[in-house]
């Protein structure tokens, strides 16, 4: 954050601007990041547009409740909303289009992670047929 121009290619006017009025502006520009990130990977699996566009990638709210960060993303015309837990100096971000998803999402245990032939990871659940 202390190099010359370091936010500004980043980061919206917007953003920067919720990083110089939080008092844990390092916190700050991480959630910020971990909510662009995961917008990033979201919009590639709907539009496999590959290339590093952070200043594009447009939060334009951001709401605490409770333990949880809620907010509003703009990529590229579409629309997104994001979750953000931080606990233990871990940052924890999920994306979707529909608010309603955010009911549905399950964490889920005994996972393989694979690519796509364009490079993109989804998961492989492994399944146990002797439990």
């Amino acid at each position: 954050m202390e190099r010359k121009g370091f936010l500004a290619k980043l980061f919206t006017a917007f953003e920067q601007e919720l990083i110089i009025n939080t008092s844990n502006q390092e916190e700050m520009v991480w959630m910020l990041w971990s909510i662009k990130e995961s917008t990033y990977k979201a919009y590639q699996r709907i539009h496999y547009n590959r290339g590093f566009y952070p200043v594009k990638i447009e939060i334009q709210s951001v709401k605490r409740i409770g333990k949880q960060y809620y907010s509003t993303i703009f990529l590229f015309g579409s629309l997104f909303y994001g979750k953000t837990s931080i606990k233990n100096d871990v940052i924890y971000t999920i994306v979707v289009q529909n608010k309603n998803y955010f009911k549905i999402i399950q964490t889920i245990k005994d996972t393989f992670i694979s690519k796509d032939k364009n490079g993109l990871p989804f998961v492989v659940y492994q399944i146990s047929l002797f439990r």
